[in-house]
């Protein structure tokens, strides 16, 4: 829970100028709204109309510090329909003072507020705002609940109830547990969470034990659950050995310290002098907020976002990949083989990686098992590596095959070697058969080799 907060209300009333006979004249046509804060009175409270509804100051918003008896005016003037705008009060730690106390600044922040239209705001309408914020159901309906919940009169909940010692201390041991929000952000947090205060388990055991609070008693802790005990003058209500004054958690005997100010006793915080860190859930001494694996005490960080601690992430800055299976430093994302650690690659998609494929740009072949150079599928010679060609298929290769046609005419004197069964005729007599002479294509019209080679 945060430190303690002492109660705040707020009255308001439009002010205008008025005759001695008790008729209303505007005055220069400014609108005020007065607001007052209750609980000792708090003077130097910073009070704004939250217009824009954000629960935060803006500067562009009507704004004033309350005065003595926690009076404060806004001007209002220009602002339509005001009415439908809540009032949030602002308590500085170290600028505003309990009247309670006059002589005292308070040693903590806090935030209180109250439905738009409402001219007093008090923990209890605080409390009230919350409901309807956090569960949709109407005003009329959270006052209800309030009211049976601390056990508070309904006609008081949204009243001054700064003369009814009962309420008074109600509200006194409401925010003194911690119960009411220090910091617009976290009033602010507190209003997203889906019904709040009936999910949140501390905050009912207070109330119970608020429900039957006589005016006399306050309530402590000791860290595990709360009780009501009677008040005493000796200044350590929670007999802690730390007077009020100097203990920043006053109901709680199990905490006095916060040297970091986040709202958490250095007993509970495991970053005491961190503002920013209090739990470790997996204990591996990164803060949670700061840890992207709040529960895995082997993870904290997560360079490239992917979901994947550094420590086991094979790639902590590439998001794309995270394992590398094979350990061929490729991840299985882009290894085409992800359990081979010699391949990754498989060029021609023929399911054989590129280390291995003798030509991993053709997908029609694997192997040269002669390394000549000619696939072992189209090699007709695959285990000999001076012949790759079977021209008559006559089972030798025609590197060394004598008659490559096989038409029994030696290549030596045949005219056309490469064409079995060609006529012998050589019209130009160039020693080239005219079945394959280009030369005679225009005569013959049949050549289908040139001079050296096949066309």
């Amino acid at each position: 829970m945060n430190k303690k907060i002492l109660a705040l209300a707020i009255s308001s009333c439009f002010l205008a100028g008025c005759s001695d006979d008790g008729s209303s004249q505007s005055t220069a046509n400014t609108e005020m709204l007065e607001v007052k804060a209750i609980d000792g009175y708090l003077r130097n409270a910073l009070v704004w109309l939250d217009i824009n509804q954000n629960g935060v100051f803006d500067e562009e918003e009507p704004s004033i510090k309350s005065g003595e008896g926690g009076v404060a005016l806004l001007d209002v003037s220009g602002v339509d329909n005001y009415q439908d705008y809540p009032v949030i009060v602002s308590a500085i730690k170290g600028e505003t003072i309990d009247e309670d106390a006059p002589d005292t600044t308070i040693n903590y922040d806090f935030v209180l507020s109250a439905p738009a239209g409402e001219t007093n705001i008090t923990p209890f309408t605080t409390i009230v705002k919350i409901e309807m914020d956090t569960t949709g159901k109407t005003k009329e309906e959270s006052i209800s609940e309030v009211s049976e919940m601390l056990g508070v009169p309904q006609d008081k909940v949204m009243s001054d109830y700064s003369e009814i010692p009962e309420v008074a201390n109600k509200a006194r041991n409401l925010v003194a547990t911690g119960v009411i929000p220090e910091t617009v952000e976290e009033a602010n947090e507190i209003a997203e969470t889906e019904n709040y205060l009936a999910q949140n388990t501390e905050v009912m055991e207070i109330a119970e034990v608020i429900k039957d609070l006589e005016p006399d008693e306050v309530i402590i802790t000791d860290g595990t659950e709360y009780k009501a005990i009677e008040d005493s003058d000796d200044d350590d209500r929670d007999n802690d050995g730390f007077l009020d004054d100097n203990d920043a958690f006053p109901s709680d005997s199990s905490e006095w310290l916060d040297s970091d100010e986040d709202g958490i006793g250095d007993n509970a915080d495991a970053f005491p002098t961190n503002p920013y860190e209090a739990i470790d859930t997996d204990g591996d001494g990164v803060g949670d907020n700061a840890d992207a694996f709040p529960e895995d005490p082997s993870e904290t960080l997560d360079t490239d976002g992917d979901s994947v601690g550094d420590n086991a992430d094979a790639f902590p800055e590439d998001p794309t990949e995270a394992l590398d299976t094979d350990g061929d430093s490729v991840g299985d994302n882009a290894d085409i083989f992800p359990e081979d650690p010699t391949e990754a690659l498989d060029t021609d998609g023929d399911s054989v990686g590129d280390n291995a494929d003798a030509f991993p740009e053709d997908p029609s072949e694997t192997h040269d098992t002669d390394g000549d150079q000619v696939g072992d599928n189209a090699d007709a010679f695959p285990l000999d590596p001076y012949e790759t060609v079977d021209s008559d298929s006559d089972g030798e290769g025609d590197n060394t095959d004598i008659d490559d046609d096989n038409d029994t005419i030696s290549d030596a004197t045949d005219n056309c070697p490469f064409l079995p069964n060609a006529q012998q005729k050589d019209y130009d007599s160039d020693g080239i058969g005219d079945a394959c002479d280009s030369e005679t294509l225009a005569t013959f019209g049949t050549a289908r080799f040139d001079s050296d080679k096949w066309l």
